[in-house]
């Protein structure tokens, strides 16, 4: 539940971010949101095909995911600026595939972590599936809202910010839980596992 709600929180907290990155970059706010909504979506559409090729029984590949999430965005904060302030002067079409070529791979590796773990749900605790959906929208929601006041008193920066920590902790509470069990897993094995009495 934590992992689903954090993943919604997380993922509006950057797009609506980016969002408001590009539109300064763009210029045009009705082009912008359009450019930035269409290369989001496209790209996290396309990862969550691919996302089938990270699911192989466990959704510790999503939580690995989720760091490169953290980091790049991390990345973004202080290269945006510059990347901006050096192409202001193109025209806008080439500022449109800019923009494109930079949110495309970003939303490409946020379109993976949600159905990968969701495959995990369905095929671990089927009648859960419908409850991680609500879940994930709900905090989606307010992630809309906490965005707005965050950048309202620190910037947006400081919400992407909190998007890449948000990532960061789901890759922290995902490699805690593949150690648990991972010793979970040898306790019961060697529970299991007769002992040989020696005889002479």
């Amino acid at each position: 539940m934590v992992y689903f709600a954090s993943l919604g929180f997380g993922f509006m907290l950057i797009e609506i971010a980016l969002i408001q990155k590009f539109i300064l970059f763009l210029g045009e706010p009705t082009l912008a949101i359009a450019v930035s909504l269409f290369s989001l979506l496209l790209a996290g559409g396309i990862g969550s095909f691919f996302s089938r090729k990270w699911f192989n029984g466990k959704q510790y590949n999503a939580f690995k995911i989720s760091l490169i999430i953290a980091v790049v965005t991390i990345v973004y904060i202080f290269a945006l600026p510059f990347i901006f302030n050096a192409a202001l002067s193109y025209s806008a079409s080439i500022r449109f595939v800019i923009s494109f070529a930079f949110i495309s791979p970003l939303g490409f590796l946020m379109g993976i972590p949600f159905p990968t773990a969701l495959g995990y749900i369905k095929q671990e605790f089927e009648n859960d599936a419908a409850w991680m959906w609500c879940i994930n929208g709900a905090f989606s929601v307010l992630a809309g809202v906490f965005a707005l006041v965050v950048a309202m008193t620190f910037g947006f920066n400081a919400v992407l910010l909190l998007g890449a920590l948000t990532y960061a902790g789901l890759f922290v509470i995902g490699r805690r839980h593949e150690l648990n069990s991972r010793v979970s897993k040898v306790k019961w094995v060697n529970t299991k596992t007769p002992k040989l009495k020696r005889t002479y």
